[in-house]
């Protein structure tokens, strides 16, 4: 099956955050499942002349209409060696910038030109592809209207589009519809129309034959009023189109990730190999966890455990942090790792305690990585996890059911009591692993969704 994907995001090669990744996490699955993955993705600065792609000119070059102009477009083909093809979309002056959304001064004033540009190559890209692709994927925002101008030209290529959050929208002034070439039946409340401007996430919407959503978090939380930033409503219009596709973990996760030979790991996260206890590591911690975690981590630090953090706090939290790093020294450690993955492979246990995140992080990594999981009961959380009992079998998180420091450190003792317990130890990991979501699961239920029309 041949399968064109559509994005502003594609990592390595060019991402500002976990949708880049979550891109190339699919694209890879799916072409494992046997299946011919194109990417569509803009040729941003230095693409082009990548000597890691080095792409080639595919085909003719186009003039694509934008409003009363019309832009030289041409394509240039790439090989990932994760097994897929990429098609640059390049337009130069429009889509080869240093940045992908914008640079220091901000967003770039012209993205709706650029991503409408972008969103009327893929489907150009679509009708041109031999075989035809059976479905057309597209992520968030910048390539949501792909599926407007497909479904204004007939195409007759399925489509689905994958919201990786709804905060961002593209969301631009009445006077940018006039860059679709669209009629005004388009410039609706049913398609691009928003507020008296127009809303590049809102027509993808209800234009998609099918819109995936990437947990069930996020699935609960844009329902609700006010969870979806005001796009409820048609989110809501789809129906049983809406579909949950649980995505894997970010960061991937290797499947044999050696979780041995601690100690010179540890040194090198600026953690001491003693004492013994375990070690606890926090992905990301945002102002919910820092509200939890910083009170107790005095109780926590002055007992045989080690706290490994990665990422930063946020500002207001950084003081109690900065205090901890200094008052234990060995004992907690900071760290922006290179390889994003590995201090997964020297943890026991992963803190699951701040506010859910659209795509569930970061519980899918830590349950990659057999970490049974300390976690605020909270609905992102509760209904996905059972919590630990010595008389379940079944049981792989420690769960704490109050907003307290206290609540927490309870949940703490009760992990190092069963890591204490060699078999135990080794069990409860298996049962958080058994757990974890899979990019080859993601991709596999996308493909179901995009025949759910």
């Amino acid at each position: 099956m041949r399968i064109l994907i559509a994005s502003a995001e594609l990592a390595p090669h060019a991402s500002a955050g976990s949708t880049g990744h979550a891109v190339g996490a699919l694209a890879s699955a799916l072409a494992d499942l046997g299946h011919a993955v194109c990417v569509a993705l803009p040729a941003y600065a230095g693409l082009a002349g990548s000597r890691v792609l080095d792409p080639e000119p595919a085909g003719s070059a186009i003039d694509l209409p934008l409003g009363a102009a019309a832009v030289r477009t041409s394509f240039l083909h790439a090989t990932d060696p994760r097994g897929f093809e990429i098609f640059l979309v390049d337009a130069p002056g429009l889509l080869d910038r240093d940045g992908i959304y914008g640079d220091g001064r901000g967003d770039y004033p012209d993205n709706p030109a650029r991503f409408l540009l972008f969103s009327k190559a893929v489907v150009e890209l679509a009708r041109r592809l031999r075989p035809t692709p059976e479905h057309l994927l597209l992520h968030d925002w910048p390539a949501a209207p792909a599926a407007a101008f497909a479904r204004a030209a007939r195409i007759g290529i399925p489509t689905v589009l994958t919201l990786h959050g709804t905060a961002w929208q593209g969301h631009f002034g009445s006077q940018e519809f006039a860059l679709t070439n669209l009629g005004p039946e388009w410039f609706t409340p049913e398609a691009f129309e928003f507020h008296g401007g127009i809303n590049f996430l809102k027509a993808g919407i209800l234009s998609a034959d099918s819109v995936t959503l990437p947990s069930t978090v996020e699935f609960q939380n844009v329902l609700r009023p006010g969870g979806g930033c005001g796009l409820e409503g048609p989110l809501r219009a789809k129906g049983a189109a809406l579909r949950v596709v649980q995505h894997g973990p970010i960061p991937v996760i290797p499947a044999k990730r050696a979780r041995g030979g601690k100690r010179p790991a540890l040194a090198d996260f600026g953690l001491a190999p003693d004492p013994a206890g375990p070690v606890f590591l926090l992905p990301g911690p945002d102002s919910t966890a820092m509200e939890l975690l910083a009170p107790a981590l005095d109780r926590l630090l002055a007992d045989d455990v080690r706290l490994l953090i990665t990422g930063s706090p946020p500002d207001n939290h950084r003081a109690p942090l900065e205090v901890a790093l200094r008052k234990y020294p060995g004992k907690i450690a900071r760290v922006d790792p290179e390889d994003p993955a590995a201090p997964y492979a020297v943890a026991d246990f992963g803190f699951a305690i701040g506010r859910p995140a659209p795509d569930a992080a970061p519980l899918p990594a830590l349950l990659a990585a057999g970490l049974p999981v300390i976690g605020r009961a909270a609905p992102g959380l509760h209904p996905l996890a059972r919590d630990f009992d010595p008389s379940d079998p079944r049981g792989w998180a420690f769960l704490f059911y109050r907003d307290s420091p206290e609540a927490l450190y309870d949940a703490v003792r009760r992990a190092k009591r069963a890591w204490t317990d060699p078999e135990l130890r080794k069990e409860v990991s298996a049962r958080a692993s058994k757990h974890a979501p899979s990019w080859t699961g993601a991709a596999t239920a996308l493909l179901d969704a995009a025949g759910a029309r």
